[in-house]
């Protein structure tokens, strides 16, 4: 059934509702209101869609699967050019996916736009959903095998290459009968559903092949492993059909399936990503029956899979399959990281046709992908090493990487001379030092390193390494560090303090450097002092409680200057502080706390402005203080 929506209409002015065809005041309180009176559903649209857009439809048709594109439009009512009795949505391109052959009949083309058009559009989200059931549980009706896709591109270029050929080998009672989530040996009616989780001791599983343990989370990182009930069972056909039970128990409950060559059954949609993730465990006698399915099956490529991870999960075999030529490959080449972050690596969103291997899709060889953990399984961190291993292969030549050098790999840019690189103390450094440090990061236990990132930039920036590029302590060596930086660092901001101060520019302010200023000023009970370095502006800040000691960076960098405001008769004590930009205009005069100078003092520093010729750019100077 179609969602509610609204329509802009490009003939009459304004917004009219698809249901009632009554015109809406354009704004989203009056969608809401109207469509909270018109019975529109909770999954309806909202959102008014315009005459020139496209929506997508998907609808069961027997044993089909139609797919449509339609424009929304509005029905008039006879006699009148603006009022409508409703809307709908009109197919301009239509496609049938049969469910017993690949092939796909386009039934309908008012466009020149191809299918895959559609499909890349639909996915950039620039063509809005009409039904309302969600596309997975629509499609799953007309092709049971399909348990979980990314999209609809996912879907036709499955249904192009491989097909989701559904021979009805059971019946759905016969089916569920088999599956028997409700049986004896089920966990569901097993305490450790409630309370625990199961550990293995050696061979077998104790206190009746469970033991219950309370949950009190051993380790972050750790993952459930449920124990997975194999049967097979054996159906009189012409072909001999071998049936395969899988029951995943975990303490969420149970869930079944059944697989044959071409016949996958399961009782609801699972989410795929979540089956891949699960570790399993296999008792004995499931592994012999295991290995029956899998020599009468060889092409699941299920004996070798299990001859090199025992307990690996047999779900990711017997499911990925139908659902990407790379899932596929990279199962059968037992790397589980990458299965397991397949909703996050882009690489699975593209054409699968694009690639041919996994080297080509990740550019990256197998060997070398089987050293990454999951946790590394990141779209920039697997950019980093591919460029990496071409600029230096040396840099990502090990037998395991550890998660502070994947950070270091990150922060520094390696592999180019240009480019950002956030740690200032390897810019400098040749190869022979770089692997120096991966090695360190790889063999020190326990190693912060955040410090040790800090140590090396601050390191670099005072081209001086204390304790070596691989210190034994790295909390003392950068303590060590730091307390030299911040001297160096104070020390390099005194010398530039004072170079400005130096400047013309800055000496010309004061009323007390030239006699010519000295005569001018003769007769005023105030002077224009400077600053001797920056501590004078730490000292102004506690005495007149401002903020002018947050200045000194800014006076370094010659974008603004600070002077003082004196009485002749006390010059040693503060009275008023100025700021003067480096295009010559009065930015501050602030008197204690930030008040006003009085009117006196005002009007001292009106004349002292016109005196050095500048501008006002401020509202402290006021007629009264």
């Amino acid at each position: 059934m179609d969602r509610n929506f609204f329509i802009i209409s490009d003939k009459v002015p304004g917004c009219f509702c698809s249901k009632c065809g009554k015109r809406v005041m354009q704004d989203s309180y009056n969608y809401k209101l109207h469509g909270e009176k018109c019975g529109f559903a909770k999954n309806d649209n909202f959102h008014p869609v315009r005459m020139d857009s496209y929506g997508y439809r998907l609808h069961k048709d027997e044993n089909s699967l139609v797919f449509s594109i339609c424009k929304p439009e509005l029905i008039p009512i006879r006699g009148f050019r603006d009022k409508f009795s409703g809307g709908g949505w009109s197919v301009v391109f239509q496609a049938v996916f049969a469910s017993d052959t690949k092939e796909i009949e386009v039934t309908c083309r008012k466009t020149d736009i191809p299918l895959d058009t559609w499909l890349a559009l639909i996915r950039a989200e620039k063509v809005v959903k009409i039904h309302r059931e969600s596309d997975r549980s629509i499609i799953h009706g007309v092709f049971p095998a399909v348990i979980d896709i990314h999209s609809l591109q996912m879907f036709v270029h499955i249904y192009r290459t491989k097909g989701y050929t559904y021979r009805k080998i059971l019946p759905k009672k016969t089916a569920d009968k088999i599956l028997g989530l409700l049986q004896e040996q089920s966990l569901s009616k097993r305490v450790i559903a409630e309370t625990g989780i199961c550990r293995r001791f050696g061979n077998d599983f104790v206190n009746d092949r469970y033991r219950i343990e309370d949950y009190r989370m051993p380790d972050v990182r750790r993952k459930y492993r449920y124990p997975v009930e194999i049967s097979l069972y054996y159906l009189k056909d012409e072909e001999h059909t071998c049936i395969l039970k899988v029951l995943e128990e975990t303490p969420l409950g149970v869930r079944g399936f059944l697989f044959s060559r071409d016949y996958v059954y399961t009782q609801e949609p699972a989410e795929l990503y979540e089956i891949f993730q699960t570790d399993v465990w296999y008792r004995e006698e499931d592994r012999k029956k295991l290995m029956i399915f899998a020599d009468r099956y060889p092409e699941f490529q299920i004996r070798p899979f299990m001859e090199e991870n025992r307990n690996g999960n047999i779900l990711i075999l017997l499911l990925s399959g139908n659902y990407h030529v790379l899932v596929e490959q990279a199962v059968k080449a037992g790397l589980l990281n990458v299965v397991a972050n397949m909703g996050r690596l882009p690489v699975f969103e593209k054409d699968p046709l694009v690639y041919k291997n996994l080297k080509e899709a990740f550019g990256l060889p197998v060997s070398f992908l089987r050293k990454l953990d999951e946790d590394m399984m990141e779209p920039q961190v697997l950019e980093v090493l591919r460029r990496l291993r071409k600029h230096n292969p040396a840099f990502v030549d090990f037998d395991y990487f550890t998660e502070e050098m994947i950070r270091f790999y990150l922060d520094s840019n390696l592999y180019s001379e240009e480019g950002e690189c956030r740690i200032t103390g390897i810019s400098e450094l040749g190869s022979r030092e770089i692997l120096k440090i991966l090695r360190y990061l790889r063999e020190k236990q326990n190693l912060n390193y955040s410090f040790y990132r800090d140590y090396l930039d601050m390191c670099g920036q005072m081209h001086m390494y204390t304790d070596g590029l691989t210190p034994d302590d790295v909390y003392d060596a950068h303590n060590l560090i730091m307390g030299l930086f911040r001297d160096k660092k104070d020390e390099m901001m005194q010398k530039q303090f004072i170079q400005k101060l130096q400047m013309k520019e800055y000496q010309r302010l004061a009323t007390d450097q030239e006699d010519a200023d000295k005569h001018f000023f003769e007769k005023d009970e105030y002077v224009i002092i400077l600053p001797k370095d920056s501590r004078d502006l730490v000292l102004e800040s506690q005495q007149m409680h401002n903020c002018v000691r947050t200045y000194i960076n800014a006076v370094c960098k010659g974008s603004t200057r600070i002077v003082f405001l004196r009485k002749k008769d006390e010059p040693e004590k503060s009275f008023g502080t100025i700021e003067v930009s480096r295009r010559n205009e009065l930015i501050q005069a602030k008197a204690f706390a930030n008040r006003h100078l009085d009117r006196k003092a005002q009007e001292f520093v009106r004349k002292w402005m016109k005196y050095k010729k500048l501008s006002i750019r401020t509202c402290d100077l006021a007629e009264t203080g």
